[in-house]
């Protein structure tokens, strides 16, 4: 029971991997003598136990993860790691934990003179305000959320390129899974 198993967005509804079967023990639980409330406050304090485990893992594992894989490639400076869409997380130098700094959606993307990406216009919502910052890419880490295209998501002309409206068409592919779901549920409407 040492090893851990990774984490999963079941791991946040339900508490557990979906895929696993279950022991084959059944337990019950044996509530003799315990009041309801005692119950209750029982499973509120393993519950609260849990949801700190889980935060102390996603700031231990998943944060250092992402920042690893999205590190660029020794001599590779061609592609960014960031696109005009992602969600990332902010660096902040005044916060030492990184489960704490603040997430935007990268607006536009910000070119230098010789061409490469230097830095992204990010926008943030803080206290309930919008707002919107620049940051080199040194301190923007991509999470694995893209935000779907939208007439918004088209690039505007950066600093130093006033002369060029480029657009991202970024089009990911729909799963087999979904694929075969409309399908089906197509096929179910057609027949009645």
């Amino acid at each position: 029971d040492d090893i851990e198993e990774a984490i999963t967005p079941a791991h946040l509804i339900i508490g557990r991997r979906l895929l696993n079967l279950p022991d084959g023990v059944v337990r019950e639980e044996n509530f003799d003598g315990e009041s309801g409330k005692e119950a209750v406050q029982r499973r509120a304090t393993y519950v609260a136990k849990k949801i700190q485990h889980f935060w102390q893992r996603w700031k231990r594992e998943y944060l250092v993860d992402i920042r690893e894989f999205h590190r660029p490639k020794k001599g590779n400076t061609s592609t960014s790691p960031v696109q005009v869409g992602d969600i990332v997380s902010i660096r902040d130098e005044s916060q030492l934990q990184r489960g704490l700094w603040s997430m935007g959606k990268v607006e536009r993307l910000v070119t230098g003179r010789d061409g490469n990406v230097r830095g992204a216009r990010v926008l943030r919502v803080k206290n309930g305000k919008r707002n919107i910052i620049d940051r080199p890419l040194q301190k923007l880490y991509p999470l694995e959320i893209r935000c779907a295209n939208t007439e918004e998501d088209k690039v505007k002309p950066a600093r130093g390129d006033e002369g060029k409206i480029e657009t991202f068409e970024r089009t990911t592919p729909k799963r087999a899974a979904a694929v075969i779901a409309n399908d089906r549920i197509g096929q179910y409407f057609e027949d009645e």
